[in-house]
């Protein structure tokens, strides 16, 4: 008996997460009925609408209320999603899956996704931060009124934390990674070989995969879906002008090529407040609309393939000018500097003012081959 009391003492701690492999249906009706509807953060009433496949539309008389219904319904309908994000674009992997994530938690952090954030927040225009910020209001608002939280916390061993205007801007970052980097790490590992020169001019001419024709190991295998979020290679966007439609209105067409998954990439949802009336594709997590319409203008995006990102050879520079320390923590930066061949090393006078009007920081970063 001591032995049976030892076993389901061990296993306790486990059962939110086995019950969370088995969640219970649900129907859309106990859907909606557990989105709460009072004591919310808004000045005036709110009406949100939601179709047969829980696509909401939401309208609201001000454009701070819309901006805490936005937050509302991304909690909702991805909230686990987003704290997952959230602890991605950290480098807090290890958390959930312990330490076999360690080395993808060391690369994030080289990565520092949200190493402008604060910068970021600071610049933004009064309106932009007001909307901002109420959002993330609405965010918080949910998770502070649910009656339970998302299956995913369960599973995952995952607790609520408050969301920010810094893990939006974080998350924002993660969203935008350049997936040149993951063909970098490949390139990365035959630098000082015969012939790394001339592949890599070949590279900037031509464009790129995400992907290497070589075999990267498993842990640049991992960082790389991650950074890619399973992304298919391959993207278009085709617009047509007014002039030669049959409508007599322009068109676009965009495919960003994002693999299927659960949950999906995008939220879909549509919006009307005094300033904003327009439906698309949104990032759970972020209060805009990436890839929409609204009564008046269309937009999309698609993946240039070209060279946005540049690498410089940081080698020779003494240890102090590509290393900081932050919380104790070395984090390799580089050197910040004008478009350079990588192959070649950093040359001081490059050495560029960022922005246009802040002079050139002696740290940047990341150091991806320490990624």
């Amino acid at each position: 008996m001591p032995a049976l009391h030892r076993l389901i003492a061990a296993l306790a701690p486990l059962m939110p997460a086995l019950r969370a492999l088995a969640p219970q249906p649900v129907t859309a009706a106990e859907r909606l009925a557990a989105f709460p509807t009072r004591g919310l953060p808004l000045s005036r009433p709110v009406d949100i609408r939601w179709n047969g496949h829980q696509i909401p539309f939401v309208e609201a008389e001000t454009d701070g209320d819309l901006a805490v219904a936005l937050g509302l319904v991304h909690a909702h309908l991805r909230g686990g999603q987003i704290a997952l994000m959230k602890r991605v674009a950290q480098g807090r992997l290890s958390e959930i899956a312990g330490p076999v994530a360690r080395d993808i938690d060391h690369a994030l952090r080289i990565l520092d996704y949200g190493h402008a954030a604060d910068t970021v927040i600071d610049r933004m225009p009064d309106d932009s931060r007001a909307f901002a910020e109420a959002f993330v209001t609405g965010v918080n608002a949910y998770h502070a009124l649910e009656r339970a939280p998302p299956p995913e916390f369960a599973l995952l061993g995952l607790r609520h934390e408050p969301y920010t205007l810094r893990d939006l801007w974080t998350i924002g970052r993660l969203a935008g990674s350049d997936i040149n980097w993951v063909a970098y790490f490949g390139l990365l590992r035959e630098r000082g070989t015969p012939g790394f020169a001339e592949a890599w001019a070949r590279t900037l001419k031509a464009g790129a995969n995400a992907v290497t024709s070589f075999t990267l190991d498993s842990r640049q295998v991992a960082l790389a879906t991650l950074l890619t979020a399973t992304g298919r290679t391959g993207s278009n966007s085709v617009a047509v002008a007014a002039a030669h439609s049959a409508s007599g209105g322009a068109m676009i067409a965009s495919d960003p090529h994002l693999a299927l998954s659960l949950p999906n990439l995008w939220l879909v949802a549509g919006m009307r407040s005094p300033g904003y009336h327009m439906a698309g594709l949104m990032v759970p997590g972020l209060p805009f609309v990436a890839v929409g319409r609204s009564l008046h203008l269309a937009w999309g995006g698609t993946n240039m393939r070209a060279a946005s990102s540049d690498l410089y050879d940081v080698g020779a520079l003494p240890a102090a000018e590509i290393e900081t320390a932050r919380d104790g923590d070395p984090h390799p930066l580089l050197a910040a500097g004008a478009a350079q061949d990588p192959t070649q090393p950093l040359r001081p006078d490059r050495q560029r003012r960022q922005g246009g009007a802040q002079p050139a920081r002696r740290h940047h970063r990341p150091a991806l081959d320490r990624a």
